[in-house]
């Protein structure tokens, strides 16, 4: 029987860290009737495809209607299905991942028996579902293709719950139910990644791993690629639970077969590198049943899959085969386990993101992943922890991106942290004018309020002149930055008390500041550089302020990339480190790799380019939306 376990930020098969590269699943012919269609043949010959691109885990769904009735008593003659579906996937080295409750699926919400009222929620409907879920655990437990338990699909599309609490009672109750009965697998929640179930604070202890599913838009394919490897970041909790990406995907029908290809590769490359657990794509075929529900009227969903409708292989099931081969050399190198990422900087998640305070309404964190993204760009490795957790923020900078507001507790910690040596960065976000962002505003940052009573402070909108006045990093005095705002935009007005002004608003109004606490440096902005990216996409204007940061704190990596389309994720052995490098352009890119540290040698480990050490420098010629994976000494 395999077991796999939470081991530290990752997930152990078989007490080895393997990369879980995985596909979500419903035969192409049936679809999501897959038990009421039963057909074991069409499901061998598809199994083997998995097997023949490197495909180690599938996620599949249990069906309300198809196992149980009004009371959660399970139909026997389903459950035999299911077991010859696990025996199959024992037959082809594949293991499974059940989810449990399947109201939402693919755009329709499913009848499900056993609920009262259609409330999943109330205490009545989790008693059912639980008894449900203890008989199909009990049947399963033991079976040797048997990989873990999701516990919903996207359950809050289904119905979203009431207030946080009632999620996680629900969450509590059928999840320690399982773990009684089977303490061998992993479990996870299964639902949407802004619901409560995956926030990893408020989940840990009920949930062996966050399975973020990110289905991502933007208008910049750069920011777009770069995305994905924040949200892995934000869901690990600077890595106090393991990450597996449950499901991401476009459909054929929405985009060219060679653009869902290249962005699958894309966000292969950036999960591992990410030290994600695995990755499960949405999904393994298309459906042929284009007049079954909900595909009348979704047609999108007909046309996620690697393999077509007629079981012809797509572009990206290439990708996926090429990337099983490059995953399984790393392993045996030792990826996650001889090297690993060594993040210098913490970006903290304000408290109000993931818990409930009175009159406190700022739900936002974008600026938390823009601020990941512009350390990623200028060559820093990031974490990003929750504000409660203030023992996993650790040494080195602390980042602060775009707060309306800290918990008083925070400020009395981070004070004290800087003086002990780490270093901080904190601009501030004016969302309400009854509102003060700190109580330490001399303290901490050197600077106390200085407008009217009753002002709302100094509002910017359109392009604004930030002019450096002190030396900053790799900025000088007499530098500028020209920044585009898109939407009005009020700053507090503060002077400085002991703080050094490092740059002013139009040779007027001090925006920057810098101090020091004993033995720490701390930097403040009035200016949400973040916040002001996140909605006019121009990242390029706030980068040479970033990387004056980052080269002010000594943050960089080992690595790091001349161009902030190319991603560098290090990891760190004793006398050699792994390299990635992903190339989030839609274009082919020419660039190089700056090394801080002498570099003998240069081995590609797979992926879509060519490498060459010239000096000291990686020249690197990298296909768009693609990954590398390369070995230095």
């Amino acid at each position: 029987m395999p077991k796999t376990s939470k081991c530290g930020k990752f997930i152990c098969l078989n007490s080895d860290i393997k990369f879980l590269l995985g596909v979500n699943y419903f035969p192409r012919k049936s679809n999501i009737k897959m038990w009421s269609k039963w057909n074991m043949d069409d499901i061998r010959n598809e199994l083997n495809v998995m097997r023949s691109l490197g495909i180690r885990a599938v996620r599949f769904f249990i069906i309300a209607e198809d196992f149980m009735d009004n009371y959660g008593n399970i139909n026997e003659d389903t459950v035999r299905k299911l077991k010859e579906f696990l025996d199959l996937l024992r037959e082809y080295g594949i293991i499974g991942f059940p989810t449990l409750f399947v109201g939402h699926m693919s755009g329709r919400n499913w009848r499900v028996p056993f609920l009262v009222n259609g409330d999943p929620y109330d205490e009545e409907s989790i008693t059912r579902f639980t008894q449900f879920v203890t008989n199909i655990v009990n049947e399963l437990k033991n079976h040797e293709a048997l990989g873990g338990w999701i516990l919903t699909n996207e359950i809050s599309l289904f119905k979203r719950p009431e207030n946080r609490d009632r999620a996680l009672a629900f969450l509590s109750a059928v999840t320690s139910a399982i773990k009684r009965i089977d303490p061998n697998h992993v479990v996870s929640s299964g639902d949407v990644f802004y619901g409560p179930m995956q926030e990893e604070p408020n989940v840990r202890g009920m949930v062996d791993y966050i399975g973020p599913h990110l289905y991502l838009y933007h208008d910049d394919p750069v920011l777009h690629g770069y995305l994905y490897g924040a949200h892995l970041d934000l869901a690990s909790n600077g890595g106090s639970s393991p990450v597996l990406l449950e499901e991401f995907g476009f459909s054929t029908l929405q985009y060219p077969e060679e653009w869902q290809a290249r962005f699958i590769n894309e966000v292969l490359y950036t999960a591992i590198a990410h030290e994600s657990s695995g990755a499960f794509i949405w999904c393994f075929a298309d459906f042929i049943n284009d007049k079954d529900p909900p595909y009348e009227w979704r047609p999108l969903e007909l046309g996620f899959g690697i393999i077509d409708k007629f079981g012809k292989p797509k572009l990206a099931a290439d990708v996926v085969s090429e990337f099983s081969k490059t995953m399984i050399n790393l392993e045996e190198l030792g990826l996650y386990n001889r090297f690993r990422r060594m993040p210098k900087t913490t970006v903290v998640i304000p408290f109000y993101a993931y818990k409930d305070y009175e009159f406190v309404s700022y739900k936002d964190y974008s600026s938390v992943l823009m601020s990941d993204i512009l350390l990623t760009m200028v060559g820093a490795q990031v974490r990003v922890v929750y504000e409660l957790d203030r023992e996993r923020i650790g040494d080195g900078l602390v980042l602060m991106p775009s707060v309306p507001l800290a918990l008083t507790s925070t400020w009395d910690y981070l004070l004290s942290s800087v003086k002990s040596g780490s270093n901080l960065y904190v601009s501030l976000l004016r969302q309400s004018f009854h509102e003060s962002p700190t109580h330490l505003w001399d303290e901490l940052f050197g600077v106390k309020p200085s407008s009217w009573a009753g002002s709302k402070g100094r509002v910017i909108s359109g392009n604004v002149k930030i002019s450096i006045k002190h030396d900053f990093g790799s900025l000088r005095a007499g530098d500028s930055l020209s920044i585009t705002v898109g939407n009005p935009t009020y700053l507090y007005e503060v002077k400085p008390t002991d703080a050094t002004v490092i740059a002013t608003l139009n040779d007027d109004l001090p925006v920057v500041f810098m101090t020091r606490r004993g033995n720490g440096v701390v930097i403040l902005s009035i200016i949400p550089f973040e916040h002001i990216i996140t909605v006019t996409g121009k990242y390029m204007e706030v980068l040479p302020f970033y990387k004056a940061l980052i080269d002010l704190m000594g943050s960089q990596q080992i690595a790091y990339s001349s161009l902030p389309e190319l991603e560098v994720q290090t990891f760190y052995g004793d006398n050699e480190h792994l390299l990635f490098i992903i190339n989030h352009s839609i274009n082919d890119v020419v660039g190089s790799i700056k090394l801080n540290g002498k570099v003998s040698r240069v081995e590609r480990i797979g992926g879509l380019g060519d490498v060459k050490l010239n000096d000291n420098v990686i020249n690197v010629n990298i296909e768009r939306k693609s990954g590398l994976a390369l070995r230095i000494e």
